[in-house]
């Protein structure tokens, strides 16, 4: 088995070699340029690394860091469950910050939104009776586990499960969650309703 030492220096245009290989060590000049090469050309598949597949992202998800990932998704038709009664709703436009530990779901940030102009897409307050404090979505007992890195699948369970509150204020004209899923079951989301945060995507900082 051989192994070899690497030193660079920020004031030297070479880079200097241990090498030491059945007992000799060798010492080595290279350029910077010729070490890259070496570097670049390493086959991984003839060393011990693990190499792991190729995950593929949901479309939905716009940004991925290693502990969130933020999820866009347009308003469409959504079921949602209220006092052992299902509503076909006319969702809104949402923006998710799922913040999680392996896999497991720590927290859920969400925000409304008009109309998706990247970073600098205006944030509305999140317009669902499970809102907490700070944007954050009530998770009660919704399964919070995260399968096979599929992140859109684990939030669509949290907003599938039932809905406890019966009053909210997250959007102007309704406070009342029955009325409020009766009126989305049969008319357009009502966007002019929305309450600025006076935030872009921008400005939300994890």
């Amino acid at each position: 088995m051989s192994e070899t030492i690497i030193k660079l220096q920020s004031n030297k245009e070479d880079a200097q070699l241990c090498i030491q290989d059945a007992g000799d060590i060798l010492y080595k000049k290279i350029s910077i340029q010729e070490l890259l090469k070496i570097v670049s050309s390493y086959d991984t598949r003839k060393s011990n690394i693990e190499l792991k597949p190729i995950t593929l992202l949901h479309k939905d998800i716009i940004a991925k860091e290693e502990n969130y990932v933020v999820i866009k998704q347009d308003g469409h038709k959504k079921i949602v469950n209220f006092k052992d009664k299902s509503y076909r709703i006319n969702f809104p436009n949402a923006i998710y910050i799922m913040v999680f530990n392996k896999k497991k779901i720590i927290s859920i940030y969400s925000y409304c939104y008009k109309e998706y102009r990247g970073l600098d897409t205006k944030l509305f307050e999140y317009a669902m009776p499970n809102e907490l404090y700070g944007n954050k979505i009530c998770l009660g007992t919704a399964n919070l586990t995260i399968d096979d890195n599929d992140y859109v699948a684990a939030l669509e369970r949290v907003i599938f499960a039932e809905y406890t509150h019966t009053t909210f204020s997250g959007i102007s004209g309704f406070t009342d969650t029955l009325r409020y899923f009766e009126y989305l079951s049969t008319n357009e989301f009502p966007y002019k309703l929305l309450k600025s945060l006076n935030k872009t995507l921008r400005t939300i900082k994890f």
